[in-house]
């Protein structure tokens, strides 16, 4: 029976291998963006902001690192999927920022995906922000004696490609984002024995952040973020409703602002897709350093629900 669930385990991969349905699609990435339930695209105001929309780099004001461990989709016999990512983020000057980020997703001793991140972040003027990523996406896969015999596999297990990012972030507002990003827009091929393109993904973003606010006329929470994605990815299968996915998410902080409470829900065109839930702690050290670690949970509401669900911790530190 073992054997049996590896090689459709297998079989899948190699599916995958033929054409990018599951390649390079968004896992979420940080624990604090995955507790919003992904929309994150107008927020982008720490080192996660690579992932999302590299314009958010301009709200960086101190070094910013993080590094996140994930377990997804566990519970699964058999299949042990996780994800591994550090990023860096700094200001480089009044109006710029740069970032860089790797990123490991792999199922053990099955598949596996590497994406090398570089990006940097302009303010044109108060209002508007541009930036541009250049990312480096490589797969490679491993072979039982069943997958060698495979013709995917004639010409190699590893294939890898370049493409690039764009994002804007407008503020007609001092606490409203409005943002678009496009990512995968350079063609990037990773078949291994025929063109296959990962699809470009389009962003649409909005985020308004309140101040403070005064939860049923006793508990103070302050800096709360209401945000808003909308994405398009241009893949070639499916109809429409396997394109667009909507998220939205909120944050607020209390205790004196070393406390973060995260929620979020992630829908298809199909119906609720998955519901989020996040925390965390933040610890000042002489007012010189931040630390946090933060967690997040995602429950699947739809495709692999008899998982226990996708876990995220991350360490953080500003300085």
């Amino acid at each position: 029976m073992k054997k049996i669930k590896h090689s459709i385990i297998i079989f899948i991969i190699i599916l995958s291998a033929g054409h990018s349905r599951a390649a390079f699609l968004d896992p979420g990435w940080g624990a604090r963006p995955t507790g919003m339930g992904g929309a994150f695209t107008a927020v982008s105001d720490d080192s996660n902001a690579v992932f999302f929309n590299p314009a958010g780099l301009t709200n960086i004001k101190e070094y910013n690192a993080c590094a996140m461990h994930a377990g997804l989709f566990m519970g699964l016999d058999e299949v042990k999927i996780g994800l591994n990512l550090v990023s860096f983020a700094m200001p480089v000057h009044y109006a710029g920022g740069i970032g860089v980020a790797w990123t490991n997703l792999n199922a053990r001793d099955l598949y596996r995906e590497d994406t090398f991140i570089i990006s940097y972040g302009h303010r044109f003027i108060p209002q508007l922000s541009g930036g541009v990523s250049l990312k480096y996406l490589g797969q490679g896969y491993t072979l039982d004696k069943y997958a060698k015999a495979d013709p995917v596999f004639e010409g190699g297990k590893y294939s890898d490609a370049v493409t690039a990012d764009l994002g804007v972030i407008f503020k007609p507002l001092q606490d409203l984002n409005l943002a678009a990003a496009g990512q995968n827009l350079i063609p990037a091929d990773i078949g291994l024995t025929h063109k296959d393109i990962v699809p470009p993904v389009l962003r649409l973003g909005a985020a308004y952040r309140l101040p403070n606010v005064l939860l049923f006329e006793q508990v103070p929470a302050r800096n709360i973020v209401t945000a808003l994605d909308i994405c398009w990815r241009f893949q070639k299968w499916g109809d429409d409703r396997d394109k667009i996915s909507f998220k939205a998410g909120v944050e607020g902080w209390f205790l004196d602002e070393t406390l973060p409470f995260r929620g979020g829900l992630d829908f298809t065109g199909a119906g609720l897709n998955g519901i989020s839930l996040g925390t965390g702690f933040l610890h000042e050290f002489e007012e010189m350093v931040k630390m946090s670690i933060d967690y997040s949970f995602i429950l699947p509401v739809n495709g692999i629900r008899e998982s226990y669900g996708s876990h995220r911790v991350s360490l953080s530190g500003r300085f």
